[in-house]
């Protein structure tokens, strides 16, 4: 029942126009306008947009320097007249984050004349007139008030070179900014820990004396023997010792040499009878005790037709450690050839083998054999030929490596 519907809607389709589309130009105070008649877009006056127009001669109050339309500019002189003689004139109330502005109407400054150089300070009984120097640099030590560690005290100086202010210079102290810290001079690495309580003072990471007293970076808690440096968990052996250095519960255990040791016999070592030799030649003088005489002239002889399976026991009297042997051969072919070096606990064993040797026939020539360490009192060398003497076995002297 409705007449006069414009085509764009009574066609029924989707119209996406815009003013852009429209083509329009129109002008101030004209908005787009339907023509029915024409049955298009055009521009027409705003008939329903109130406007106000005020003559600027019905504003009153207008200031003379606005009414004029002169953009006014302030001239040096004049900014000048107004800083120097236009001061706030406040009132004795006002205030400034809750303190009161203190101004030249003050009856306290009215009675207050200070002296040339002077400028009024603010003290514990008011305000009163005090020096500049006074002010910014107390002690005179030329050193102004804020970049001095003591404005009281002349003999404290700047805290340029001294931040924290605690009387070392910065070079000397190992943090300028805490004046709780140690110093060089008695902490070196500067750690925390004093020289005389640091095990290491040139290294910040070492362990300290209280808990490592050894100083060989294990602590107490995990050190074997906290007063022996040399020993801790994972340490080299020491071989010869007599120390468990690794902490493993033996000692000198894999050892082939010691420290330090020395060629050594001792006379009383062995004795001439069945409890030290197994044989010796019947009516002879030719006993176990010249293996320990030093004399390449004397010498022990196995009973005639004894060729295998001859002993001598040395006794050493204490246990003692050795890392090798030498022995002084008898002439071909009566030589003792191979041998084997054993230890027990006592006199009659049971004998425990520690190093197995062939010797050469060369006599009255010293033959070292060594690459062991051992420990023990006893100590058997046992003879099981020679080189093809049907008569009997021949040794010269021997001497024993000792660990010092």
């Amino acid at each position: 029942s409705l007449t006069d519907i414009p085509t764009d809607i009574a066609d029924g389709d989707q119209d996406t126009d815009t003013l852009a589309f429209l083509r329009l130009s129109c002008l101030d105070g004209q908005v787009p306008h339907y023509d029915l008649a024409s049955d298009e877009w055009d521009c027409a006056d705003d008939q329903d947009t109130p406007t106000t127009t005020l003559d600027w001669t019905a504003i009153t109050g207008i200031p003379a320097d606005i009414a004029d339309g002169t953009d006014d500019i302030l001239s040096e002189p004049q900014v000048e007249g107004y800083i120097t003689n236009g001061a706030l004139d406040l009132s004795g109330a006002t205030t400034l984050n809750g303190n009161t502005i203190l101004t030249s109407a003050d009856p306290t400054l009215q009675s207050i004349q200070c002296a040339p150089g002077e400028t009024l300070s603010a003290s514990s009984s008011g305000w009163v007139c005090a020096s500049l120097q006074a002010l910014v640099d107390a002690d005179g030590d030329s050193i102004l008030a804020w970049d001095d560690c003591d404005d009281t005290d002349s003999a404290v100086g700047s805290n340029a070179n001294d931040q924290d202010c605690d009387g070392i210079d910065a070079g000397q102290d190992c943090n300028d900014f805490d004046p709780a810290s140690t110093t060089i001079t008695e902490d070196a690495d500067c750690d925390g820990t004093l020289t005389a309580a640091d095990c290491d003072d040139t290294d910040a990471t070492s362990t300290v004396i209280a808990t490592d007293a050894d100083c060989d970076g294990i602590v107490t808690a995990l050190d074997c023997d906290d007063l022996e440096s040399s020993t801790y968990p994972g340490a080299t052996e020491l071989c010869g010792d007599g120390i468990d250095n690794d902490c493993d519960n033996d000692v000198d255990e894999d050892c082939t040499s010691c420290l330090s040791s020395s060629w050594t016999i001792g006379s009383s070592w062995t004795q001439n009878n069945s409890s030290y030799e197994s044989s010796q030649l019947p009516g002879s003088p030719y006993n176990a005790t010249n293996t320990l005489d030093g004399n390449s002239s004397t010498f022990w002889l196995s009973n005639s037709g004894n060729l295998t399976n001859e002993w001598i026991i040395y006794n050493l009297g204490s246990t003692q450690q050795i890392q090798g042997l030498r022995i002084s051969n008898g002439q071909h072919p009566f030589s003792m050839r191979n041998a084997t070096l054993q230890i027990s606990s006592s006199l009659s064993g049971p004998w425990t083998d520690v190093l197995d040797f062939t010797a050469t026939s060369q006599d009255i020539v010293w033959q070292p054999f060594d690459g062991f360490v051992v420990s023990s009192q006893f100590f058997r060398l046992y003879m099981h030929d020679n080189y093809g003497s049907a008569h009997y076995i021949k040794l010269r002297d021997i001497e024993f490596d000792v660990c010092n």
